[in-house]
């Protein structure tokens, strides 16, 4: 299952730091805004190829930008 490493206290504890380190959404700066990221996530999702663990990988989001390119990345996988 390719959501078993998200449930664990070392990924809790990188997304944690990422997060810190990261405070805005990166999708909201880009559109002028400045919002507080809430989720580390993937830009290349794992379930397209992505590495979990590449930090050059992630990038911070709010949960609406989160769950926004998280619907397109499922759409596009159901085409």
């Amino acid at each position: 299952d390719y959501r078993e490493p998200y449930k664990t206290g070392k990924w809790k504890a990188a997304s944690a730091a990422f997060r810190k380190a990261h405070p805005l959404c990166a999708h909201c700066l880009l559109a002028g805004k400045t919002t507080a990221s809430a989720v580390t996530d993937h830009i290349v999702s794992v379930t397209n190829g992505g590495r979990f663990w590449d930090s050059t990988n992630w990038q911070a989001l709010c949960v609406p930008c989160h769950n926004t390119k998280t619907a397109n990345e499922q759409a596009e996988r159901r085409k």
